[in-house]
């Protein structure tokens, strides 16, 4: 039978060991505190990481009737293409249609009203987020820029007061952003038929020069704002063939038109014509 000083003796040693455990288990708490608040700190103050906007994009869809052919489908790809390289371009993206059946320049929205897509990585303590963020916005303005084929449709074609209203958003909107670079990619035949310039019309009079036409948009108030604007015609030459000897040099003098008005306006077409390639980048 043990004596009472081993009794003593045991009972010490099984408090000691509980004192330790507890002092350990204390220990071990406030490291983990410890982490977990140095974690938190370092969340709350890293600095956030993103991108800058810098430049803006507008995309015009034609809706005449001169415009309406089976080659709707690659001008959903080309919309889609076009969204890509707005990304590229860090770009606030918005989307519009025009045709005779509306008297203006129509923006589209998305489900939820907004009018406008900025395509860049915004600047955030959580780049996963930013970066889902971004591909969010992508594609919906996918989605918004196909839909614009699905618009109302008329014969009437009226490209000046659509590229004048385009020009003047985009200049808003860079002005808003601090941003220089503007991009409007207009994906029309180019066909001018409605308005107070009946450009087509004219054109096909191989007496009316195509300088004296611009000087009567410039008449008329009817030059758009495109200082250092870049210009995109998509879809030019696809228009309806003729066999009238006039009308056979149609697409040439209204490419000139279109060159010239631009020119006149301050701006610069990068591209005319079917080739999507790098649209739209600075030229």
């Amino acid at each position: 039978m043990p004596t009472k000083k081993k009794k003593r003796k045991k009972s010490y040693k099984s408090k000691s060991r509980g004192l330790s455990q507890f002092a350990t288990l204390v220990l071990m708490s406030l490291v983990g505190l410890l982490l977990i608040g140095g974690f938190l700190v370092w969340t709350a103050t890293r600095p956030a990481t993103g991108d800058e906007a810098q430049s803006v994009c507008i995309l015009v869809v034609d809706r005449t009737g001169s415009f309406e052919n089976d080659s709707i489908a690659d001008r959903r790809n080309l919309a889609r293409s076009t969204v890509e390289g707005c990304r590229d371009e860090r770009a606030r993206m918005s989307i519009a249609y025009f045709s005779s059946a509306t008297d203006k320049l129509n923006f589209l929205a998305d489900g939820n009203g907004d009018r406008s897509f900025d395509l860049w990585k915004q600047k955030s303590q959580n780049s996963s987020r930013s970066r889902q963020e971004l591909e969010k916005a992508v594609e919906t303005a996918e989605g918004v820029a196909v839909s614009a084929f699905d618009a109302p449709s008329g014969q009437g074609s009226d490209v000046i007061t659509a590229l004048r209203d385009s020009a003047a958003s985009a200049n808003q909107s860079a002005r808003k952003l601090g941003v220089d670079n503007r991009f409007v990619i207009m994906v029309s035949d180019g066909g001018q038929n409605y308005g107070e310039v009946n450009v087509d019309a004219a054109l096909k009079n191989p007496g009316v020069s195509v300088q004296s036409l611009i000087d009567r948009v410039k008449q008329l108030g009817g030059l758009p704002e495109l200082d250092d604007v870049y210009v995109y015609f998509i879809g030019p030459e696809t228009g309806a063939p003729s066999d009238a000897k006039n009308e056979q040099a149609l697409p040439t003098r209204r490419r000139q038109f279109w060159e010239g008005l631009v020119e006149a306006s301050g701006g610069k077409v990068c591209t005319y014509g079917n080739d999507t390639i790098d649209v739209p980048v600075p030229c």
